[in-house]
Order: C-alpha cells, then sequence, then structure tokens
C-alpha cells in the first residue's frame, strides 16, 4: 500500500508503476474459517470442492495503480453497511446515497469497533455535501488489525482502509475517541485526495495532502469547532517552524526521482509530520487568499471532470495554479512566488517585530528585522524575482493593530529584505471622559493584586491609544514571529482579543518575562478561572503558572494553581468523585498536576508543597460514579509525578512507592491500552535523567526504573507498553554506557523477533535519545563501535539477513546514522539546488545571502529599499548589484551571475578583492550542518565549488553561500572592488574580463603530470571493477561480447543503438592502454547499460540482469573513489565504509577470540562455496529440492541425505562444520545425490553436476586446504624443521609477489608478445614466479636450496638479458635485494644443516666475544635466538601494523618486538645484555596488557616467558659483573634514534647496585603496573624528575643516582616505568622537549637573577 516503483514488484512486477493504471479483478483462495477483504467490491465468496479452501472475488471498477492494491486475510468478522447506517444517526435517503460501506474485525473487538465508527457515514456525508458528489468508488472497506501487522494507524488504499487495533476506542475514553475520530477523517480525506485524485509526480504530493487538511479542518470545525481548528493550526504551525531550519527537504523536490535518484529523507517516510503540516499551512493560505466559497466551488469542479474523464484525476500543482487563476481569479504571479517560496524554497525565517509609539508625531514606529538560515535567504529572493513589479507578491505582511478605536488592519513589503522601518498614523486619541476602573476579572478577596495595568491606565500606559500589535496574525509566513512589545500590551491581548491563538501567544510571551511579576500571575490566574475561554486556552495558562512560579513573587503562581484545584475539585475538605461529563473542565483539570510539577526553586528542585500536592491528588482520586475512565487522568498525574526533582530521598522514594503501586495494579487490573503502565516508566525514566547531577538521588531513582522495566519485561503487554519498556532500557543504557551500549541495546532488539511497526518506533526512540545526548554533550560518533554501525548500515541499504526488510524500517536505520553523525536526518538531490540556482539566474540576482546580517544603518530611511539586482530590459550584460554602505566588518562577497561556459578556474577574484584559489584551505558547510574545514580541488565557472573536506567526505557544487576562506571574511567595505566582474576560464583570459588572469602553466601541468602518474594505478582499478563485473556470468554473458545482429536475431538493433559497446571493447581497451582517464572507462560501462535500457522493453530479462549489474558498478565506481582522486591528482584513502567493513572484521577477529587458523580455512571454503554458486552449471543446486512441487515422490526413497548449496552456506556460517573436511563432504553429497537420482546418461541435470564436479575439486586443490588442515591439527607442537622451513619459503615467495617491483617476474616470459625474439637464444633456463610457486606447491623441490637457486636463476636471468640502466634491471636488482635480506635473516640453510652457523660476532656487532663480557653476550644472543625461533613468539617477531590494528597502540604505550631486539643488538645498540632481557621481558608485558587472560597468544607467551626465565637463570646470566652493576641500577640509557651511530660514553657504575630482582610474576606485573604510571606521570608533572642528571633531592629516594658521565643528555626522557626491576623509558617528541628545555631554561634564569638580586640586596644592607 506504499505508493511508489518497487513497493509491490514481488507480485506485479511487469505493472509496479505508479503511471500505469487498469481495473483489477483480483481472486483470493484462504483457508475455511478465516475471510479476504480487498479493494474492489466483492463479487463472490464460493468454496474450493475437495479442498479446505474457499475462494473470494473482488472487483475493483475504476483504475488504480498496482501500488494502491492491498488485501487483509485473517479470522476476522464483518460489520454489514446495514449496521453502520443504523447507528450513524443519518435519515434513510441519505445514507443510502453514500458509498457503500463494510466494516471488518476480529470477533472479540466488534462491539467496540461499531462504537468507533459511529461517526464514519457522518464524515462521509460531510465530504459528499462539500464536494458535490460521493466518492466514486464501487464500495469502501475498512479492515482493522493488530498493530504487529500494522505499518501505521491508517494505511489508505484504492476503496481499502487498513485500520490498526490501537484505534479501536470504547464509551468510557475520552482522548483517544478524539484522536480516532480524526485519524479516520484523514484517512477518508486521503481516499478523495490521494487514491481517487492521484499526484502527477513526487513534485505533487504535497499539493494532495493539503487538499486532504483542509477536507479534515472543515470536519474538525463542524464537530469540535472552530477554536480547536485554530488551536491544532498554530500548534502545527509552531511545529512547522521549530524543525524547519533549512536542513529539511522543501515540500516539492523539483529533480524527478528516476532523474535524481530516490534518497533517504526525501518522501513521506520521515518520521515527523513536517510535510504534512507545512502542506496544511500552503493549502489553508491559497482558500483564504481564493475566498473559502470560491475554493469549494473549484474543488467540486476538478470533482465533477474526474469523474467524467479518468484523465482528469491526475493533478499537479501547474495545473491546480493554471485552473485556479482561470476559474477562481486566483492571482497567477503572486501564486508562483507563493509555491516559489513555500513550496519549493525550505527553511523557516524569523521575524523580530520591535514597536513603539511616537507620542509627538502620534504614529506607531515598527522596526521588522527577517532572519534566518540561507536557503530560506535564497527561497524570499526567488520568490521576490517571481512576484508582480511592484505589487510585492507574496512578500507582503500583515500588521494589525487594536486601538482604543477597533482593530486597524495594515500591511508592510518585507520580501526579501532583511530590515525594514515603517511608521503607521494612530486614528484613536486618548482623551474625553476617564472611565470607571473596573476590576479585574477573576478577582476574590483574598487575592493577592499588588499592580495592575490595563488599557485604559491612561496615565502609565506607554502604548498611548495602542492597545497591542499583531505581526501576521493569519500565519501565512511559515516563520517564528517575535513581537517586542510591553507588559501592558500581552495583557491587553490576553484580555481584549477573542481569537484563541492571539490568547495563546500572548500567555506564551507573559511566561517569558523575566522577572515574572504579579501582573502576569494575576491575569494568567484570572485566564486560569475564566469559564468563558477556550479550554486549551486556559491549560496554557495553567502551564504559564506553573513555569513562571518562583520566590520572587512569593510562589504566588503555585498558590493559584492549588487554590483552583481546591476550589473546583474539593468539596468541604475532601475531593469530590470525578466527574468528566464537561469535556473542557476535564482537560483543565488534567493540566494542574502538570503544571503544579513544573515549579522550581533557586536551585532547581521541586519545593515540598509541589510533590505533596501530587501524591495528595493521586491518593484521593476516586472514580465512583464517573461515566468515563479515569486511565488517562492517572497516567497525566504519574506524568506529572516524573517531571518533579523531589529534594530529599523520603521524597523520591515516595513518589517511587506511588508509581509502582499503579503500574502492579494495572499489571492485574489493565487500564485502556495499558497507558498507566506507559506512563509509569516514562515518569520513571524522566526521575532517572532529572536527578544525574545527584549521585544519592540517581541510584535510588536508577534502581526503580530497573525494576519497572524487568516486571515490564517479563510479562509482556501492549505495542505501546513493550515500546516504552525498551525506550526505558536504552535511557538507561544511554546514562551508564553512553552511546556505545545504546546502540549495543539498539542492536541486540532488532534481532528480536517482533514485529515492524515496533522495530520501527524502537529506531525512532533512539534517534530522539541520542539527540538529547549531543545537547548534554556526548561526543557519541567516537564512542559507538563500527560493529554497530556496519550491522544498521547492512539494514539500511537492505543487505542484512537478520532484519526483515523494509522500506520504512530502512529509512529510520538512517535517520538513527544521520542523528549519529550529528548530520541532518534528510538529504536532497542535487538537482534541487541546480533549479533554484535556475531561477535566480533568470532575473541575474544575487544567489547568495549574507553569511550575518550586516549591522542596521544609523538613520535608516523611511522604506528600505531591496537589496538584490535589478534586471533592465535592452542593457547589455548582467546588472549591477547595488548594497548599502555598511561599516567595517565581516562582509561576504558579492555572488555573480552565471557565464555560459561553466570552465573550470585556477583562481577566481570576489568583487570585495579576495581571491579563492585552487587547492586553497576553506571551511565549508557539508550538507547545510556546519563548519568543517578542507581545501578547494575545483572552481568552476558558475560559482561552485568542490570541496574536499579533511575527513575525507567529498562535496560538489558547493555554493559561495556555503564556502569561506580559513578565518572568515575579514575584509573592510572600503577595499570591496566593483560588483560587475566577470571569471575567466582557466585557459585564460577572456576578451572583456576584469582583473581574472589564469594562473601560471607551472600549477597546471604539475597536475596534469601528477594525472600521468596516477592513470595506471586508476586503470588497475578499472580492471577490477570490471573483473568484479563479468565474474558474474549469470548476470554479464549477454554484455560479455559485441552483438551481432544477424546471428542474435535483431537486425534492427545498430539503428536503434548509435554506439554499441561491451564488456570484451572495454577490456581490449584496457589493456591497449587506450583510456586517456577512468572517466572514459566509466562512460564506455554506463554506456553498455544505457544501450541495454534503450532497446530492451521493461519486461525483458536482459534489462532486469542490467539493471542489477549497473547497481553493483555504481557501488564499486562510489567505493574507488576515482572520480576524487582524477580531479586531485591524488591517491585517496578508503570510503568511510569500505574503512567501517575492514575495522569490523578486525573487531570480531579480536573480540571473539576465535582461532585465526581456523578462521581462514573457514573463509577458504567460503571463497569455494561462491565459485560453485558463480559457475553457470549451478543454478539446480542452489536450493533445496522441491519433490512436491516437481511431482518427484519417490525422491526421499531414492536420495536419503537430501542436500544443496544454501543449506551448506547456512551450516558453513552459523559454523556447524567440525572441520573443512565436513563442508568437502557436503559439496560432493549435492552432485553425488544428483547423479544418483538421475540415472539417464542424457539428462540434463545430471551433465551440469558432471561438470560441477571437476570445477569444485579443482578449486579445492587449488586452496590447499588439506595441508593447512594437516598443519592445524598438528598445531606447531610437533612441526619439524623441514616443514617450518617449507612454510618460509612460502612466505619469502608471497612478499616477493606483493613486491611493487615484481611485475616483470610474475609470469613467464612471452617473447612475442614483448616483441624479444632472441629471448631464449640468451636465456637458456627461463624462471618466473608463478613457475615456482607452481613447483612449491606440487612439492617438486626436494631441498630448501633448490627453491632458492630458482630464485636466484630468475633474477639471474634478468640481469644477462636486460642492460643496468632498464627499468627491468632496476627491478631485478630489487628483487634480489629483498630476497637476500629476507633468505639470510631467516637462517633457514643453518637451521637444517645445509651450511655451517655464521659467526655470532655479526649478530653482536663484531664484538670481541673472547672476554668473560663477549661470553656472556654470547650466551645472551643464544637465549634470543631460541625466543625468536620458538613457534610462540610468531606474533612478535615484526612491529604491530598501526594501520591495521591501531587499538594496540592505545593500549601499549611502550611497543617491543624480537625483530627491533635482533637490530639492536647488532648494532650495538645496548650498553649491557640486561637490557635485551629488559625488552623481552617488554614484549610479555605487552602481552598481558593487550590480551585477555583467555586468549591463547597470551597464554602461549605466558608459558614462553616461563621457559625463559628458567633458562636465564641457568645460564648464569642472574649475576651481573661489578663494573656493569650500576648500570642496572640505574635503569637502561636511552637509546638513540634507530640507524643513528652510539656515541654515548661507557657507563662507569657510582653505587653499588642492589640485588638482582626476582622476575615478576603476571600478578604482581599487574599491581605493580597503574603504580608505576601513576609515578611516571607524577615524574613528567614534577617537570625535572625525568631528566638526567637533576638534583638529588628532586628525584625519587628509592631509586639509585647514576654519575654524571652516564646520564644521557637532558630531555631524552619523558616516562619511566619500574615494573619488578625493569626500567622502560620512551624518547619523547622533539618539539615537546624543545618547548620544555625553554621552560626550564627560564626557570633558571629567573632563579639566578632572584639569587643576584637577594646577594645585592644583602650587601647593601652591610654597606
Amino acid at each position: 500500500g506504499t505508493r511508489g516503483p518497487g513497493t509491490v514488484k514481488d507480485v506485479f512486477p511487469c505493472v509496479d508503476s505508479d503511471t500505469w493504471s487498469c481495473e483489477w479483478e483480483l481472486q483470493l483462495r484462504v483457508p475455511v474459517g478465516t475471510s479476504a477483504v480487498a479493494c474492489g467490491s466483492l463479487a463472490a465468496q464460493e468454496p474450493c470442492p475437495g479442498t479446505p479452501w474457499q475462494l473470494f472475488r473482488y472487483t475493483l471498477p475504476h483504475q488504480a495503480p498496482a501500488g494502491a492494491l492491498g488485501f487483509v486475510v485473517g479470522p476476522i468478522e464483518v460489520i454489514p453497511a446495514s449496521v453502520l447506517r443504523q447507528q450513524s444517526g443519518l435519515e434513510e435517503a441519505r445514507a443510502a446515497k453514500l458509498v457503500p460501506t463494510t466494516a471488518y474485525a476480529p470477533s472479540s473487538a466488534l462491539k467496540n469497533v461499531r462504537y468507533t465508527l459511529e461517526s464514519l457515514l457522518s464524515i462521509l456525508q460531510m465530504y459528499q455535501d462539500y464536494l458535490g458528489s460521493p466518492l466514486p468508488m464501487g464500495s469502501l472497506q475498512i479492515a482493522f488489525v493488530p498493530m504487529d501487522f500494522a505499518l501505521k494507524s491508517s494505511t489508505v488504499l484504492s476503496g481499502l482502509v487498513i485500520c490498526s487495533m490501537d484505534l479501536v476506542v470504547d464509551a468510557t475514553i475520552i482522548e483517544q475517541a478524539i484522536e480516532s475520530r480524526l485519524a479516520l477523517t484523514w484517512a477518508l480525506a486521503q481516499e478523495w485526495f490521494g487514491q481517487w485524485f492521484v499526484p502527477a509526480s513526487s513534485e505533487d504530493d504535497w499539493l494532495l495532502s493539503g487538499l486532504a487538511s483542509h477536507l479534515v479542518a472543515l470536519y474538525t470545525k463542524k464537530h469540535l469547532g472552530a477554536n480547536e481548528v485554530a488551536y491544532r493550526r498554530w500548534q502545527q504551525h509552531q511545529s512547522v517552524v521549530l524543525e524547519d531550519d533549512g536542513s529539511r527537504p522543501p515540500l516539492s523536490v523539483r529533480a524527478p526521482a528516476d532523474k535524481g535518484g530516490a534518497l533517504y529523507g526525501t518522501g513521506p517516510l520521515t518520521s515527523s509530520g513536517l510535510a504534512d503540516f507545512k502542506a496544511a499551512a500552503v493549502m489553508q493560505t491559497v482558500a483564504r487568499k481564493m475566498g473559502l466559497d470560491t475554493f469549494q466551488r473549484l474543488l467540486q469542479r476538478m470533482v465533477s471532470a474526474s469523474i467524467a474523464q479518468a484523465s482528469d484525476r491526475v493533478l499537479s500543482a501547474r495545473s491546480f495554479i493554471r485552473d485556479a487563476s482561470k476559474v477562481a481569479g486566483l492571482d497567477r504571479p503572486w501564486a508562483e512566488a507563493f509555491v516559489e517560496r513555500w513550496v519549493v524554497g525550505r527553511g523557516a525565517p524569523t521575524l523580530t517585530a520591535a514597536v513603539c509609539f511616537n507620542k509627538r508625531r502620534h504614529t506607531l514606529e515598527i522596526a521588522l528585522k527577517q532572519e534566518g538560515p540561507e536557503t530560506a535567504v535564497v527561497a524570499a529572493n526567488a520568490s521576490m524575482l517571481c512576484s508582480k513589479e511592484g505589487s510585492g507578491g507574496a512578500g507582503m505582511l500583515a500588521v494589525h493593530v487594536e486601538e482604543l478605536g477597533g482593530l486597524v488592519k495594515h500591511a508592510v513589503h518585507v520580501g526579501d529584505l532583511a530590515l525594514v522601518l515603517q511608521e503607521f498614523k494612530v486614528q484613536s486619541r486618548l482623551g474625553g471622559k476617564k472611565k470607571k476602573k473596573d476590576a479585574a476579572p477573576g478577582k476574590e478577596d483574598g487575592d493577592v493584586v499588588m499592580e495592575d495595568l490595563g488599557a485604559d491606565s491612561e496615565g502609565k500606559n506607554i502604548m498611548g491609544p495602542i492597545r497591542y500589535v499583531r505581526v501576521d496574525p493569519a500565519h501565512q509566513w511559515l516563520a517564528k514571529v517575535d513581537v517586542v512589545q510591553p507588559e501592558v500590551s500581552w495583557v491587553n491581548q490576553l484580555r481584549l482579543s477573542k481569537d484563541v491563538v492571539a490568547q495563546s501567544e500572548a500567555i506564551q510571551a507573559l511566561a517569558a518575562l523575566r522577572p515574572c511579576t504579579y501582573v502576569v500571575v494575576n491575569n494568567l490566574a484570572a485566564a486560569l478561572r475564566d469559564t468563558h475561554m477556550f479550554c486549551r486556552v486556559r491549560m496554557d495558562a495553567a502551564l504559564a503558572l506553573g513555569s513562571s512560579a518562583d520566590e520572587a513573587t512569593g510562589w504566588a503562581g503555585l498558590d493559584a494553581l492549588l487554590k483552583f484545584y481546591r476550589e473546583t475539585r474539593y468539596k468541604g475538605g475532601v475531593p469530590k468523585p470525578n466527574d468528566f461529563r464537561d469535556l473542557g473542565e476535564y482537560f483543565v483539570a488534567q493540566a494542574i498536576p502538570l503544571a503544579v510539577a513544573l515549579v522550581r526553586d533557586a536551585a532547581g528542585q521541586s519545593p515540598p508543597e509541589a510533590t505533596d500536592f501530587l501524591l495528595e491528588v493521586l491518593h484521593g482520586n476516586s472514580n465512583q460514579g464517573n461515566p468515563y475512565s479515569d486511565d488517562n487522568f492517572v497516567a497525566a498525574c504519574l506524568h506529572a509525578l516524573g517531571m518533579t526533582r523531589p529534594a530529599s530521598p523520603d521524597s523520591l522514594h515516595a513518589t517511587l512507592d506511588v508509581i509502582h503501586r499503579y503500574m502492579q495494579r494495572d499489571a492485574s487490573n489493565p487500564s485502556f491500552h495499558n497507558v498507566i503502565t506507559e506512563a509509569g516508566l516514562e515518569a520513571l525514566g524522566a526521575l532517572v535523567i532529572g536527578h544525574v547531577s545527584r549521585p544519592e538521588l540517581f541510584e535510588a531513582a536508577k534502581l526503580g526504573l530497573s525494576k519497572a522495566l524487568n516486571a515490564c519485561d517479563t510479562k509482556g503487554g501492549f505495542h505501546r507498553v513493550q515500546r516504552a519498556v525498551m525506550r526505558g532500557s536504552m535511557r538507561l543504557s544511554m546514562l551508564l554506557g553512553g552511546p556505545r551500549s545504546l546502540f549495543q541495546s539498539v542492536t541486540a532488539f532488532l534481532q528480536r523477533p517482533v514485529g515492524l511497526p515496533l522495530l520501527c518506533d524502537v529506531l525512532e526512540d533512539a534517534r530522539a535519545i541520542l539527540d538529547d545526548c549531543e545537547e548534554d554533550g556526548h561526543q557519541a560518533p567516537a564512542e559507538v563501535d563500527p560493529g554497530h554501525i556496519y550491522f544498521l548500515k547492512e539494514i539500511m541499504l537492505g543487505c542484512s539477513l537478520m532484519v526483515e526488510q523494509s522500506p520504512l524500517l530502512q529509512h529510520r536505520v538512517f535517520e538513527l546514522l544521520q542523528a549519529l553523525g550529528r548530520r541532518p536526518i534528510t538529504l536532497y538531490r542535487a538537482e534541487e539546488r541546480d533549479a533554484h540556482m535556475a531561477t535566480l539566474a533568470k532575473g541575474q540576482g544575487p544567489l547568495a545571502p549574507p553569511e550575518e546580517a550586516p549591522p542596521l544603518p544609523r538613520a535608516p530611511p523611511a522604506r528600505a529599499a531591496p537589496a538584490r539586482a535589478t534586471p533592465v530590459r535592452g542593457a547589455p550584460g548582467p546588472a549591477k548589484v547595488t548594497q548599502a554602505p555598511t561599516e567595517e566588518g565581516e562582509l561576504p562577497p558579492s555572488v555573480l551571475p552565471k557565464k555560459k561556459k561553466a570552465d573550470s578556474l585556477k583562481r577566481t577574484t570576489l568583487p570585495n578583492g579576495f581571491t579563492l584559489e585552487l587547492h586553497q584551505e576553506v571551511q565549508a558547510k557539508y550538507h547545510n550542518a556546519g563548519w568543517y574545514p578542507g581545501r578547494i580541488v575545483r572552481i568552476g565557472a558558475d560559482s561552485l565549488f568542490d570541496v574536499k573536506f579533511d575527513d575525507g567526505d567529498f562535496c560538489r557544487n558547493v555554493p559561495l553561500s556555503q564556502i569561506r576562506p580559513k578565518g572568515g571574511w575579514k575584509i573592510k567595505a572600503t577595499q570591496a572592488a566593483p560588483a560587475a566582474v566577470r571569471l575567466s576560464p582557466g585557459n585564460g583570459s577572456s576578451e572583456g574580463d576584469l582583473g581574472m588572469a589564469s594562473s601560471p602553466p607551472s600549477k597546471e601541468k604539475l597536475l596534469e603530470r601528477k594525472r600521468a602518474a596516477l592513470l595506471p594505478e586508476l586503470l588497475k582499478e578499472c580492471a577490477k571493477i570490471l573483473r568484479s563485473l563479468t565474474s558474474r556470468e549469470r548476470l554479464a554473458y549477454p554484455f560479455l561480447k559485441p552483438v551481432d545482429p544477424e546471428k542474435d536475431g535483431i537486425p534492427d538493433y545498430l539503428n536503434v543503438i548509435k554506439q554499441p559497446m561491451d564488456f570484451g571493447t572495454i577490456g581490449d581497451k584496457l589493456k591497449a592502454k587506450a583510456y586517456g582517464s577512468p572517466l572514459e572507462f566509466r562512460d564506455d560501462v554506463r554506456l553498455v547499460f544505457s544501450n541495454n535500457k534503450t532497446y530492451n522493453f521493461t519486461s525483458v530479462d536482459l534489462r532486469e540482469k542490467g539493471e542489477r549489474l549497473s547497481e553493483v558498478f555504481e557501488l564499486k565506481w562510489a567505493e574507488g573513489q576515482m572520480e576524487v582522486q582524477w580531479a586531485t591528482g591524488e591517491r585517496v584513502q578508503l570510503s568511510s565504509l569500505a574503512k567501517l567493513k575492514e575495522q569490523a572484521k578486525i573487531r570480531r577477529s579480536k573480540s571473539a577470540m576465535i582461532d585465526e587458523a581456523m578462521e581462514h580455512m573457514w573463509s577458504l571454503c567460503a571463497r569455494i562455496l561462491k565459485k560453485v554458486k558463480d559457475h553457470k552449471c549451478a543454478y539446480p543446486f542452489l536450493e533445496p529440492v522441491d519433490w512436491k512441487a516437481m511431482g518427484l515422490k519417490d525422491y526421499l526413497t531414492i536420495v536419503k541425505e537430501p542436500m544443496d548449496l544454501r543449506t551448506i552456506t547456512e551450516k558453513l556460517a552459523e559454523r556447524k562444520y567440525a572441520d573443512p573436511s565436513g563442508f568437502r563432504k557436503d559439496m560432493l553429497l549435492v552432485l553425488s545425490n544428483c547423479l544418483l537420482y538421475n540415472t539417464a546418461s542424457d539428462n540434463v541435470y545430471r551433465k551440469m553436476a558432471e561438470d560441477l564436479r571437476p570445477f569444485f575439486e579443482k578449486c579445492w586443490v587449488d586452496s590447499e586446504l588439506e595441508a593447512k588442515m594437516e598443519r592445524y591439527r598438528k598445531g606447531g607442537a610437533d612441526v619439524t624443521p623441514e616443514e617450518l622451513a617449507w612454510r618460509e619459503c612460502e612466505r619469502i615467495l608471497e612478499m616477493l609477489k606483493k613486491s611493487k617491483d615484481s611485475w616483470p617476474f610474475r609470469q613467464p616470459v612471452d617473447p612475442v608478445a614483448l616483441q624479444c625474439p632472441t629471448y631464449f637464444d640468451i636465456v637458456k633456463k627461463p624462471m618466473d614466479l608463478s613457475t615456482i610457486q607452481t613447483k612449491l606447491k606440487g612439492k617438486q623441490y626436494k631441498q630448501v636450496t633448490e627453491f632458492r637457486d630458482d630464485v636466484r636463476l630468475m633474477v639471474h636471468n634478468c640481469f644477462i638479458f636486460n642492460r643496468p640502466g632498464e627499468s627491468v634491471y632496476q627491478s631485478g636488482k630489487a628483487i634480489e635485494e629483498a630476497f637476500e635480506r629476507r633468505w639470510e635473516s631467516s637462517e633457514i640453510e643453518e637451521k637444517l644443516g645445509l651450511r655451517a652457523p655464521r659467526p655470532r660476532e655479526a649478530d653482536l656487532g663484531n664484538m670481541d666475544t673472547s672476554t668473560p663480557e663477549g661470553q656472556s653476550w654470547l650466551k645472551c644472543l643464544e637465549l634470543y635466538r631460541w625466543v625468536f625461533d620458538h613457534p610462540s613468539s610468531e606474533p612478535f617477531r615484526a612491529q604491530v601494523d598501526r594501520a591495521t590494528c591501531p587499538e594496540y597502540y592505545a593500549v601499549v604505550k611502550c611497543p617491543m618486538d624480537l625483530g627491533t631486539i635482533g637490530f639492536k643488538m647488532k648494532h650495538r645498540k645496548y650498553s649491557h645484555f640486561s637490557e635485551v632481557r629488559r625488552d623481552i621481558r617488554l614484549i610479555f608485558i605487552n602481552c598481558k596488557l593487550f590480551y585477555k587472560e583467555d586468549n591463547p597468544i597470551r597464554t602461549e607467551m605466558e608459558k614462553l616467558e616461563k621457559q625463559y626465565e628458567e633458562k636465564w637463570a641457568s645460564a648464569g646470566l642472574s649475576k651481573v659483573p661489578a663494573e656493569t652493576e650500576g648500570v642496572q641500577a640505574a635503569g637502561a640509557q636511552m637509546e638513540p634514534p634507530t640507524g643513528a651511530p652510539n656515541k654515548t660514553p661507557p657507563v662507569k657504575a657510582v653505587q653499588p647496585a642492589p640485588k638482582e630482582a626476582k622476575a615478576p610474576s603476571p600478578a604482581a606485573v599487574q599491581e605493580e603496573l597503574p603504580a608505576a604510571k601513576a609515578e611516571a606521570a607524577k615524574e613528567e608533572r614534577e617537570d625535572n624528575g625525568a631528566v638526567a642528571g637533576a638534583p638529588a633531592e628532586e628525584r625519587p629516594s628509592q631509586e639509585p643516582q647514576p654519575s654524571p658521565e652516564s646520564a644521557a643528555p637532558a630531555g631524552l626522557m619523558k616516562l619511566k616505568i619500574n615494573v619488578g626491576g625493569i626500567s622502560i623509558k620512551m624518547p619523547e617528541d622533539p618539539e615537546e622537549e624543545a618547548r620544555r628545555a625553554e621552560k626550564r631554561k627560564r626557570k633558571e634564569e629567573k632563579k639566578r637573577l632572584k639569587e643576584a638580586k637577594r646577594l645585592k640586596e644583602a650587601q647593601e644592607g652591610q654597606q
């Protein structure tokens, strides 16, 4: 039932289009015992003989699109049309003329459904009388379904309305009954304007919504009163103004969906009702402009025409305005300007009006200031350009002045002006006899009244004869209006005006005045007591009394509320039973507890009188004898308790007890829709949030909420209760764990088996909680787990297999992710901005509003002229832009009219003298949400810029209004250049251009060189994209080769397709390097798909395949960011989504602690499975065999173990296989089952299985899973040295293949292709990396030396055939160097005994090992090699890659690895061998810091640590020689940077060192490390504690002091951690150390001067 292409493609794939309508006949076969209701009239209901089924036939006589169809099937019963007519109260003759209406509902709810539908026929009758015709459909069906099956409260289809059971009420309910009736009114209005009348395109949806809202307002006015309609429209107007901040989409997006592409946030799925409210306001203004009677005649004419001609049912805004201007006399220029501003434009401006009475001139002076987002100013400019010359168009603003003589109406032209000053002559005058001052209404004996100013207070009224002023009273502007007038004017407006909106505006303004006065309190109390006022105005007065009550007025507002409630609800000091028959008094009484809950003292706490009163109200509540339910009244009181802030623990506990008691009562005796439980949960959540700053009360509130959540979660409940439970859980998670915990709760809930409506509601609540979190200062994006975001993005993109897919659910996820990224919850199409630009370019006006409003002139004229361009007919060139002179300040540049040729520029000079250049650092707005740093990557001659942001995002066509230099526009007004300046293309200045020279050719050549260097890499990426397309054989096979018209039987192909293209031709062009840029490759690929669309019809299978493949290409192309790279000439990082996927993979591998080797094997199995499923013969095996549908009754008799690829996929995903051998067994079982059942040799399925089996076997062999499983089973404990050597050979080969210099050696040399016919004459034994890999996998090498010789032979062949200066020769040198370095470091030959061990002195920097110290170094080296060769040390042999595992460096502050230790020993970076032990033990400490206790890597490392300590002790190295004891005691000396010579002099002992510390245990390490870190931080703060050579009194007493000779240079130490005798020191950043050294220098100089001054004073004193 959701209109739009793609919504019913699963049912009607051929006619799924809004533009294709027809008449329908629907046949529904359902089980006996159930009923079916569908669109149209029931033609027949008949059983199916011999089956437990029955058939329902429905006919739809009028034309409707497929997306407007729907049906309901279930155990429902019918309410005949005769029953609905009888209970409607209409005359039989009038009811018979209405459209036949039937209702359906579950049998248990029939009674309440009949009560809910009592007003149904009266609504249809009112619509028929207004439109002059009954609903022209054959019949109307109303079906009620449970909430878990209803996406919305009402889904409107063609002749069918599917309502949720949430709308069903009984005779005792008040609030829900009113809302249910209005919901039915809206649904029936949409049957007229939405189903009978349909929009011409998505641009015209607002028109249908506005017309439907007009019908709803008519019914509301008739049955609920004009005041209710006016008040509701005012509330909707305030919602629109509050939400429309420029980031929301407009009502009409000019770009159609098929061109701009469907984009989240632009359709009717947005969670807020902003679009409907705004459309209603627009249509209300149009109706008033035309006249209500004229507007009704226009609608009746449209209805008559649509019944006579089906094409007239299609409505568009353009045709509606045309008919309105012709038939109803609507001013067409005004309508076009009005639509341009409020329908096409977006953003609500703010109008501030300041009024003043000029007593001397007897005039009213008014200053109107217009502000708002840039989009609002752009819309205002466009509207003024569309308006009639001199008429002001839609820019007129109404100003109503209430004088002593009556109401005077004025009009002011505001348009797009930022400031307007106007003066009006006041007609009334003060004089005559003074009237006797009447008592203030509502005053009684005992009321406290300090001062009362009224309109007749002649001596005190500063407004003279003016009582009050209202600006835009009819709300024709969708703008926020703030009127600045004295307090007395607001009081007069409240007292004297009869308009409910004016009264509510006055109450709102009085409540905002600070400080609050007794005048305000008395008048608000009088409004509350006045029974002649509208009930909602009285409710606003009560809430204003609560919010304004304070100590300044002696809590007069609170006293007035309590007094009023006790007077109306008590009798003789005892509460009276409830009597809700007077609905107005009921709503006012319900507002009193809410108002009392708003009272706060100076500390932000609720006074004890307020909380006691609320508890008293609930305690004394009695509903005896009341015909209506008090469920909503109790719920309102519980809401009020949640809004309070109890000041004491006793008061809080009393509040919690009352809430829990009512929730328990609701559990045993449920209220209507469990509104009491829902209100209790909301109240508990509000109490928790309100006491965050008070820990003693926060814990109690948190326990209360947790208790209620657990109780509700166990029993389940109504839909709203489940939503409230989840909302409370998310709020609690947000408070306790931040956004990370919130998203964890959301992702867990999305995987629960609940209904789709509940999922959507929970996501909407999560977004609201996240918005509140952003206001509280949480850094949401930095705290959320990327895995959760990746899961949500899968749902949003429709890729998740764990959650039911729905456009509504995807949109809710989109809104949540937008809120997480602090972006607007809507996005726009680029065509929308282009449409506005085109409109503005017609008048050659300014395209950009000022960044800030200019300062007001000191002596403004009586009427400000519009500061915009004025087109002059016949004048050559663009018109100049006139601007008012302003003082020095920030001035934005004026924007110029567009040139015809939009070439790119290298720099542009603006009229204010400022120049913007390419690659300049600027600040720009990302989707108009906020300013972010970036740089310009393209300057267009059409005043648009392409900006690349620092975080990697890229934004095209940014207007000048959304860009500014770094630091802002700091230009003086006197420096501005003339406005008429033209932009020159980057290839030189054109004739007539002013001051715009082209950029130096060197920059352009630099970009060309960058592109030339980048082109090969980009073309490689293009080749990868092409391979990804062609690998999908089932989709890509029609596009692999050029089309042969004769062979394919399509002789007219070349007549239709003028530029044929295919993937084969694209591949040949890539190989021939025929593309000069990746954009040419992109155009060719898109040409393939466009040709497919052009030639094939929609229903053709080839077109569908092309569209699916086109989506794959566009996704790959967007992820590659080719266009950005080509524009900048620089490589870019991965896209945010690709980064997210990579991080999610890393997170999963780290968090789950799964064996990486086993996971690698599972990934290989998944790759094999994907290859098999993509095979052209695999489609019969993708799904389980449906033997029933295929009639294969003997299938299970022959095939005992059925198996298919889908089942294998599920088992593989759930890790149900013990090892990959089980996966192989199932794969072979699929094929063997096919061969077993299909015995005929010519059977097509048997042939497919025979072709697929060798393909699978080849994939299995190529993956080498057998060998990897064997290695995994051995686990490293029984691995022989030979196996380790072969593994190292494999790693060396992979390293060589991945090298960028290996491109000449990856495949055998082809002399023909490479044009080197003499190659085999020179090279007798060719060799390459692929041949070496084949021999290595086939185990053709007997010794590792043969592998070594083949690699050396390969590079030797390169050297004898190529000259030294050639690139291939240089690549061979690089490969040789890399191989020899890796081969020598691996010591494969030494470990296998194929070569004598190399001298140990080489690894010790040619140290003299004959001395005792040298012998100790040899033992230390043996221990190091033992650790390095141990299988458990493999993860620590090299540095951790910072890009792959960034979280490692967030935990480990002092990284160390075995490779670094070996390098330092070889280059003699250690002054003593004990420092080697220190670094090895640092590796053990880092392992324990990063890995958890149950991690297998940590377990193996702990075993290795224990063995290492035992070997160190047994080697006799624990006893340190006397000459080096001081070194161990003082800690390790700081090493110079890697590769630098060690020039530090030998360290001498200054003190005897303590005995060698025993190796710390893991527990000791964990206990000592925090203290060590704290000590290091303390030393760093003390500034001198980490500087070697500092005085002894400034160092910790427990550390021995090194001598000055042994001290490292000052400033080399930043952090020192002592753990179990290990001293770890980190080098500091040079810049930071320079600052610290400068600081120390200043301190020493200051100390020296102070000492000199002291000595000088001492000498003078002696003299």
